[in-house]
């Protein structure tokens, strides 16, 4: 009965030609679907037993988790629950150890570095001693001394101001101070500059690289600042013939004598005085204010009269 139900029934145009192109089709399908659950079977099979061994290793500093959290390891032990997962009170409790741990760190390397007077040059590396250690004031600041070199062959002179830490902590040291001059004797103020020392500006003065933005002070420690005089001109000279002064007039005793005659003087004789020319006596005086209130420190520059005044920032003391 069947095969007489489907007798008549004959294939369309094309049927052979779109089973040609199916088949095969079909098997391609198939075998991209298997190659593709290997693939997966593959995957999973290798990234199981890396996720237990992570999980189950000790003794890092840092224990990873699967939501992405890190564990602080104290004593070498990991700061994990008992059930795998992280506490909200551990997380916190852990954060504020980790935060002492670094405060204690910074300290103690900013002790280190007040005792060599090593600077901190831009944002302090560790952060909590800059934020723990105030700005050096009035109280904190004193002890300021100059010292002034003899010059040198090309008339350049160089100083140094020190200023110490007189309080009983630590103190940020963040600006040099104020610098000023004032022109004494011959010097003539007009001619005289005062500059922030640059690179290349051939004062000789240190590299501006190694001025700090920051320097921490321990009780007792110093900065200092440096200055040099670079002279544009030398003071004028002076001496040659003076003009003579007038003589004492004849007395009414001497007048009335008769002789024509001049008494003996009883002052000095009238003299025609000639010195040999020398150079005048000028000095400039520099001062530097640390801290306004602060007492003021000067150094003096001798025969000096016209030139410029360069100076560094904060420098540790050495």
């Amino acid at each position: 009965m069947l095969h007489q139900a489907v007798q008549e029934i004959e294939p369309t145009d094309g049927s052979l030609d779109h089973l040609r192109r199916a088949v095969p089709a079909r098997r391609a399908r198939k075998r991209q679907a298997a190659v593709g659950m290997a693939a997966a079977a593959l995957f999973v099979g290798t990234a199981i037993p890396a996720l237990v061994h992570v999980s189950n290793s000790t003794g890092s500093a840092d224990t990873s988790s699967v939501v992405g959290h890190a564990g602080h390891a104290q004593g070498g032990q990991d700061a994990k629950s008992t059930d795998g997962g992280e506490k909200s009170d551990s997380s916190t409790s852990s954060a504020s150890k980790s935060t002492g741990k670094d405060s204690g760190k910074g300290k103690k390397d900013d002790q280190g570095k007040g005792a060599t007077g090593s600077p901190t040059g831009g944002p302090n590396p560790e952060g909590t001693a800059a934020a723990s250690s105030p700005t050096c004031g009035v109280n904190e600041l004193g002890n300021a001394t100059p010292s002034v070199e003899p010059a040198d062959a090309e008339g350049k002179v160089y100083g140094t101001f020190t200023i110490s830490n007189v309080s009983s902590a630590n103190c940020t040291v963040e600006a040099a101070g104020s610098m000023a001059f004032a022109a004494q004797g011959a010097a003539d103020a007009t001619k005289i500059n005062l500059v922030d020392h640059t690179a290349g500006d051939g004062s000789g003065l240190p590299d501006p690289s190694q001025e700090a933005s920051q320097l921490i002070l321990q009780p007792g420690m110093s900065y200092q600042v440096r200055f040099a005089w670079v002279p544009s001109e030398t003071c004028p000279t002076t001496g040659g013939p003076e003009e003579p002064s007038p003589g004492p007039t004849p007395s009414a005793d001497s007048a009335s004598g008769g002789t024509g005659g001049t008494s003996e003087q009883s002052g000095t004789t009238t003299q025609l005085v000639t010195e040999d020319g020398g150079t005048a006596d000028g000095s400039v005086l520099v001062t530097l204010t640390a801290e306004p209130g602060t007492p003021q420190v000067s150094a003096t520059i001798s025969n000096a009269c016209a030139g410029t005044i360069y100076h560094t920032g904060v420098l540790p003391a050495q």
